[in-house]
């Protein structure tokens, strides 16, 4: 096959909510691909791309290398891209196909805070053979909701900077300019290496263009993306706390403690919610973010067991 499957196929090893392709249905995508890149015969009869799992709404995305020619490589000046294919039916909750990819097209560009070095470009997108795509950068690295989920104890300095990327690098450059999504989940950052650590990139911003309408046509109007506030800082709670936690993992702690140092983190936590709650573009974000951070260092990281090689830096 021109593709590579392996990744794909290995995702469904165990039971998923999701359906796998048959081989008919992957042969389809593959010259689909092939079409909307526009590879010349000689390319698309050889590998050249790997897909990757499907998402909620997306079939799979398609990483193609830099060194494969296609009609697109002036816009990502010659990298890695990775194409999003859509399915031909919506996922659960999510927003019709047509709308996201228009949205990305036209909308997008538009956006205040972008393009960010900490979020995930997207290049172009577009319909063909009533399947809708993205082009977009390719992230290499594996996910923080990966890392989280394996339970990786991390050095302080690591989980503070991926703590620093997300805040300094995406909320509060985006918030603070009207720039305000929902779906901060810990599957939506990609660790990507950034000299010799990583830092933490937006990845999948389809909800990034979620209220792009909004953002863009009336900026002074902040309906929508009041109401969705709320969800979003859940979610930010899920990640802060677990990296906050994740220098503590594989060291033993008397229960107590820990639980101390769980409520001391959710509270710290808690503080910072209410100033991205307010109405409106986000103001005070810094100030709060650098208050939790110093309180994570002076309240929680100090207690940092420093077996291992692991010190409250």
């Amino acid at each position: 096959m021109p593709l590579d499957w392996s990744h794909y196929d290995e995702y469904f090893n165990i039971q998923r909510e999701q359906t796998i392709l048959a081989d008919p249905g992957k042969r389809e995508l593959e010259t689909l691909g092939a079409e909307i890149l526009q590879l010349d015969p000689g390319v698309s009869s050889q590998v050249w791309g790997a897909c990757s799992p499907p998402g909620v709404s997306a079939q799979t995305v398609v990483q193609v290398p830099g060194s494969i020619p296609h009609r697109f490589s002036a816009l990502s000046e010659g990298k890695a891209v990775g194409l999003k294919v859509f399915k031909t039916e919506r996922g659960v909750g999510a927003p019709p196909q047509a709308a996201v990819a228009d949205s990305h097209l036209h909308l997008r560009p538009r956006l205040p805070g972008l393009p960010s070095p900490f979020v995930q470009q997207v290049y172009t997108a577009g319909e063909h053979r009533e399947r809708y795509y993205l082009v977009q950068e390719w992230i290499e690295g594996e996910s923080l909701g990966d890392v989280l989920d394996r339970g990786d104890t991390l050095t302080v300095s690591e989980a503070r900077g991926f703590i620093r990327d997300l805040f300094e690098g995406i909320l509060i450059p985006l918030w603070s300019v009207g720039t305000i999504w929902w779906d901060i989940r810990d599957d939506n950052y990609c660790l990507q290496a950034h000299g010799k650590a990583r830092r933490l990139v937006m990845i999948d911003t389809d909800s990034l263009v979620a209220y792009a309408k909004e953002i863009v046509e009336t900026p002074e109007c902040f309906e929508k993306r009041d109401r969705i506030k709320g969800r979003a800082m859940q979610r930010v709670k899920t990640i802060v706390e677990n990296l906050a936690w994740s220098p503590f993992l594989g060291h033993t702690i008397a229960r107590p403690k820990a639980t101390r140092l769980k409520k001391t983190i959710a509270a710290i936590r808690s503080e910072l919610e209410g100033v991205f709650l307010q109405p409106g573009r986000l103001t005070g974000g810094r100030d709060a973010f650098e208050r939790m951070l110093q309180r994570l260092d002076d309240e929680v990281w100090s207690s940092t067991p420093k077996e291992g090689g692991i010190s409250p830096t």
